[in-house]
């Protein structure tokens, strides 16, 4: 089944929460687990092996990333590239506009323990997300439980 969420493309200053809500939601049900350093206790990462993300890195475009940004929460990551001039600081100032969500999107990705199977980390992830989506007066699109119990696609 097709979602029926109209998914952004790209961050712009118009972006709503909603389609930033939807976009990264859908991004880490469809991914279905954590974007980790490698290693049983690795952390979690902006990019991460085989093409793995975390909800702030899935709307970050790859000219805009920095390797030195891992380590460091959206907030901090905002704060240092809202120096920045160009085209870069006018898509970090759109960004930033979100930065509470984006942070919470983060917590929620970042908190799935990596004893999970990839099911439970979707599931919890889902609730986690249907409460996000309440507390921030947001739709949940339930189309996006659907995804949620759907087995991981694994890479080659």
């Amino acid at each position: 089944m097709e979602l029926s969420l109209n998914l952004i493309t790209h961050l712009t200053p118009k972006t709503t929460s909603q389609e930033l809500f939807d976009y990264i939601a859908s991004f880490l049900l469809k991914q279905g687990k954590q974007s980790r350093t490698p290693g049983g206790g690795g952390s979690c990462v902006y990019r991460g092996p085989n093409g793995l993300m975390c909800a702030a890195g899935c709307v970050i475009p790859d000219e805009f990333y920095d390797p030195r940004m891992e380590g460091e929460d959206i907030n901090a990551v905002l704060e240092g590239k809202l120096q920045t001039k160009g085209p870069q600081r006018r898509f970090w100032k759109a960004l930033g506009k979100h930065e509470g969500l984006l942070a919470e999107l983060q917590a929620i990705h970042d908190g799935a323990y990596v004893r999970y199977k990839p099911k439970e980390t979707r599931q919890s992830w889902l609730n986690e997300l249907r409460m996000l989506a309440h507390n921030h007066r947001l739709v949940f699109d339930e189309s996006l439980a659907e995804l949620a119990g759907r087995e991981i696609e694994t890479g080659p």
